[in-house]
């Protein structure tokens, strides 16, 4: 076991560590104990620890968040004279996903950004709240499987 913390996963090859995975033949990123994205060890180049939004383009998605939003608040917003238009009062369905787009891509948290021949990969930790920590297991697992962390 690496470290002491329960957090940290070691079996046979495999480290694990907050939905981030690292086996002899890939980095992948975990969602429910299910793989959701990998990168082939053979296609890595070069591994970047980073913090920061979680969505790769948070402008554009807590746009389109916000329209959506509109676009369900619009019966409303039409009662209230605000807009001239409106959609159908079933449009409010379209609440729940605006919200929970924008909630979303302002989230922070620490990446891996991978540098692969073909476009840079970002695999996503689930909550750090031991930075220490994160940059143990990564210094550990990275240099088990021969690369460096990129500052």
């Amino acid at each position: 076991m690496v470290g002491t913390e329960q957090s940290i996963k070691e079996k046979g090859r495999t480290l694990e560590y907050k939905g981030i995975v690292f086996t002899s033949a890939m980095i992948g990123e975990l969602d429910q104990r299910k793989l959701i994205a990998f990168v082939e060890w053979g296609d890595v180049r070069s591994v970047t620890l980073a913090h920061g939004f979680q969505a790769k383009r948070p402008a554009l998605q807590i746009g389109l968040g916000a329209e959506l939003v509109l676009v369900g608040l619009s019966p409303l917003l039409r009662i209230a004279g605000l807009i001239p238009w409106s959609c159908p009062i079933w449009g409010a369905a379209f609440i729940i996903p605006g919200v929970w787009l924008i909630w979303n891509g302002m989230h922070r948290r620490y990446y891996l950004d991978i540098e692969t021949p073909k476009e840079p990969k970002r695999l996503v930790f689930q909550k750090v709240s031991n930075p220490s920590e994160l940059h143990s297991f990564l210094d550990a697992a990275l240099e088990r499987f021969g690369l460096k962390l990129e500052d």
